[in-house]
């Protein structure tokens, strides 16, 4: 299904690319790649451990290594767009460096400092999606088209395991055992996150000045939610909603009839699911092992802080001492503390530094023109959902999620980034300007 799935979009990328939307085309290779998941291409070299984490457990030619390659062509044009943050471009470097002096090379670390290296790639795409947003040459309708078909295939195959047409995830939770969809994902979690990271390309659209498009990306955003729901996923639930809802709430050139309505309309599309939540969350408070595995990678992380395990390479070692890690292959369920583990303090001081920016650059950027503001502003409702996930789930940090991550950081990045800031302020007095402005106030 996934094969399937990848060859149509595919096809539809060069029907785009020929049609002249290339940046369209670009964006809906790259995400999609990613968002509807890999299929290895090529196995070059097997690897001894039988399971990983931000990578394969083996080395070899992915299909979104070639995604990526491809989707840069359109964006040749696009000035600027390998505008990617040094630091990030330097981690590769600094990961095999260290890998060599502390003699930790084996095939499942060599494809996390490859996927690294295409975490970089992936920044680069979505600065030259968004570069050529701002140009003109990526209109809301060709924007709008591309999430519709992403998010439009992980419906079609939900429908067909709802259906039972195609596998779905159950969970026993005491007596009963309840139903997770989780779409062309591998796990239903990861159909979540991708849904709310792709809430930074929809939420803009609702405030465009296409009536189509507005209309057409409020349906998405219910849909969205519709199977965000269907995920039975507790955090990326609070984490959908919460965006949502901080969206309806602070944001202006929307009537409070439209505002109540979405917000009904949203509440109404999570309640079918609140009683499975209910129910998960009463037999599992503290979220199964996730105290046993955090204190584990505590325990790691006082060995190992600034080198860190290697790339990819927890579980082999967090196991050696961890039983459940080694039996069971489960990584500590936290995004941050996975990477802090993996690749140290040092590789993340670098990862941060773009990011400390971005930050900055979204605050910025809240009083910026259209479609850079609205964009800014997105961001900014999304930052606590995306905290709450990387906080209490290692999924952000798994395998093709992270490269997404980065797309995404990258679009943000390259919407805000060239935008004529205000005045020089702290950082609390540009947020109040947003504020006065009408980014954050009803």
């Amino acid at each position: 299904m996934v094969a399937a799935a990848s060859l149509l979009l595919v096809a539809f990328f060069f029907v785009l690319w020929h049609k002249g939307r290339g940046p369209a085309a670009s964006l809906l290779l790259a995400a999609g790649a990613v968002s509807m998941g890999s299929i290895t291409l090529l196995q070059i070299a097997e690897a001894e451990v039988p399971r990983a984490t931000t990578a394969t457990a083996y080395l070899g030619l992915q299909s979104y290594y070639l995604a990526f390659a491809v989707a840069l062509l359109p964006l040749s044009r696009a000035s600027q767009w390998w505008r990617i943050p040094l630091s990030l471009m330097l981690l590769p470097g600094v990961l095999i460096t260290i890998s060599l002096l502390r003699d930790v090379t084996g095939p499942h670390v060599i494809s996390g400092i490859v996927n690294w290296c295409f975490i970089a790639v992936a920044w680069g795409i979505g600065m030259g999606v968004a570069r050529e947003r701002k140009l003109g040459r990526l209109t809301d309708r060709d924007l709008l088209l591309v999430v519709s078909v992403l998010i439009g295939v992980q419906a079609i195959v939900v429908c067909a395991q709802l259906l039972g047409w195609a596998d779905v995830q159950t969970l026993e939770v005491g007596d009963d055992a309840v139903t997770r969809f989780r779409g062309l994902t591998s796990h239903s979690g990861q159909l979540g996150k991708v849904l709310f990271l792709f809430l930074v390309f929809v939420l803009p659209l609702t405030r465009s000045d296409d009536r189509t498009v507005r209309r057409a990306s409020t349906w998405l955003v219910l849909l969205g939610g519709l199977l965000t729901g269907l995920t039975l996923s507790r955090t990326n639930v609070a984490a959908y909603v919460a965006a949502v809802g901080l969206w309806l709430i602070f944001s202006a050139r929307v009537k409070l009839s439209q505002r109540l309505g979405l917000l009904i309309l949203m509440v109404l599309a999570i309640t079918p699911f609140v009683g499975d939540l209910l129910l998960r969350q009463e037999f599992d408070p503290e979220g199964g092992s996730r105290p046993i595995l955090m204190a584990a990678a505590i325990d790691q992380l006082s060995r190992t802080l600034w080198l860190g395990v290697g790339p990819n390479n927890y579980i082999p070692t967090v196991g050696r001492t961890t039983a459940l890690t080694a039996e069971g292959g489960l990584p500590v369920h936290s995004a941050a503390m996975l990477l802090l583990v993996e690749i140290g303090l040092i590789c993340v001081l670098l990862l941060a530094i773009p990011l400390i920016r971005l930050i900055a650059s979204i605050v910025r950027n809240l009083r910026a023109p259209e479609p850079a503001g609205s964009v800014a502003f997105a961001a900014l409702v999304l930052l606590p959902g995306f905290v709450l996930m990387t906080g209490t789930g290692w999924g952000l940090a798994g395998r093709i999620m992270l490269p997404l991550v980065f797309i995404i950081f990258g679009y943000v990045a390259g919407m805000t980034q060239s935008s004529i800031p205000p005045a020089r302020q702290n950082f609390a007095q540009q947020v109040s300007l947003g504020m006065k402005d009408g980014y954050l106030r009803s």
